[in-house]
């Protein structure tokens, strides 16, 4: 019997519907909430949310055998729209691939990402991210009837607490998919 694909932008909605109907309806989207509220339903929740400061590290989930059950750490010197892409991405692992894989280091070395599998599984984790962040629908709804500019672009971002670069990621699919729909 085939598998079906991976789907981050699902694993996204079905991860917010609970949340926003018992928890928060509204933006930004409280990161370390959601992942809380959300995996306690899991077999093997993720008990801990940790910061380190530790160079050249971004984030990463691991399984804790002795608790039975994962943990998010992330590097402190980031930023705090970097922080919340990074939970969120860590998440997506979690909630997609943790049957796969016990342990994620996001910061993964040239020679790593070159693996397809690997470049597929982090491409996955992003995709979750940006959808469970900036979910398409409420952001067309934010965009609506706005002008476009690099100021509400900026409000974008505050609104949705992520960087610059993911709303306009997020803006150039929804753009894309909008014009190859027309074609």
């Amino acid at each position: 019997m085939k598998t079906r694909p991976i789907d981050p932008d699902r694993f996204a909605h079905l991860a917010l519907y609970d949340y926003r109907k018992s928890i928060s309806p509204s933006f930004p989207v409280d990161i370390k909430n959601l992942i809380f509220f959300t995996s306690q339903y899991g077999e093997f929740p993720i008990s801990e949310i940790k910061e380190i400061d530790y160079d050249g590290f971004n984030a990463g989930l691991f399984f804790l055998k002795n608790k039975k059950s994962w943990v998010i750490l992330y590097n402190k010197k980031n930023s705090p729209t970097r922080i919340n892409f990074s939970l969120a991405h860590e998440f997506g692992h979690y909630l997609m691939h943790t049957s796969k894989v016990q342990e994620f280091k996001c910061n993964i070395s040239e020679t790593e990402f070159l693996n397809p599998k690997y470049k597929a599984l982090e491409m996955e984790a992003d995709a979750f991210a940006s959808a469970l962040l900036i979910p398409d629908l409420d952001f067309l709804e934010f965009i609506k009837g706005k002008k476009l500019s690099n100021a509400f672009f900026t409000t974008c971002a505050e609104q949705f607490d992520v960087s610059l670069t993911v709303v306009l990621l997020k803006w150039i699919k929804l753009t894309f998919l909008i014009l190859v729909r027309r074609l």
